[in-house]
């Protein structure tokens, strides 16, 4: 069972419920679904997974639902709305790889194959600003720059460059800023050049933390429990 709930924020009454996994006819993954529900104009869209539901819309005011798509095995990314090409789409990391869905239908426009050992894709998507997106996934995966494009309603998406078994974001996502991605590659943190590929540094063993970009420095949420503050550059790294 996996619900999905709207309730009142003052009282916490339930205006609606839904069993997303039951709507879908799918299984619950194996260690619960991580992603958080996208809400993009009246619909809450979520990614429950499977063959016919893979991709679901309900109505966020009375929890119909509107649509679904479909797609592949879930894991424990989130839906994210993005606008490629000029066309705003919703962005879904499952276990087979990359895929863009659209808004109205949930039809799947494209899809990038990008696996791993386990076929556990987590680490949220990044799209920059030259509308280029960045994935990057754990377990033996690996980093690429996707380019997304349509001409005459035909998608085409194409990597720019893929490095396979470098820059591993296993469970969460890196930070960008100014042509380069900061993140805990494989629990220790680093610094990846957009440009070429290519990692600049990679120093202090923060383990599967979490990050965030304070002015110009990082603040990392340790695994074990410690905070500290990091002074990044692309050239180095001082805590």
């Amino acid at each position: 069972m996996l619900l999905l709930n709207c309730l009142d924020p003052v009282t916490g009454e339930v205006y609606w419920s839904r069993n997303i996994v039951d709507d879908a006819k799918t299984k619950l993954i194996e260690w619960g679904m991580a992603g958080s529900p996208l809400i993009y104009e009246d619909v809450v869209i979520v990614n429950p997974g499977g063959s016919t539901g893979a991709v679901a819309a309900y109505d966020r005011m009375t929890g119909v639902k509107r649509w679904a798509g479909a797609g592949d095995r879930a894991t424990y990314a989130s839906p994210q709305i993005a606008e490629l090409d000029g066309v705003p789409q919703i962005l879904i990391y499952c276990s087979t790889g990359l895929c863009g869905h659209d808004v109205i239908s949930g039809e799947k426009l494209w899809a990038f194959p990008w696996t791993n050992m386990t076929k556990l894709n987590i680490a949220q998507p990044i799209v920059l600003p030259d509308k280029s997106v960045f994935i990057s996934s754990g377990y033996g995966g690996g980093s690429a720059l996707l380019d997304v494009t349509q001409k005459d309603n035909e998608w085409k998406v194409a990597a720019r460059w893929t490095r396979p078994d470098r820059f591993r974001l296993k469970f969460n996502g890196g930070v960008y800023r100014d042509g380069f991605v900061y993140g805990l590659d494989e629990g220790i943190l680093s610094c990846f050049d957009l440009s070429i590929g290519k990692k600049t540094w990679k120093r202090g063993r923060y383990d599967f933390g979490q990050i965030v970009m304070v002015g110009s420095d990082l603040l990392v949420a340790t695994e074990s429990g410690k905070v500290v503050l990091v002074e990044v550059t692309p050239n180095e790294s001082r805590e």
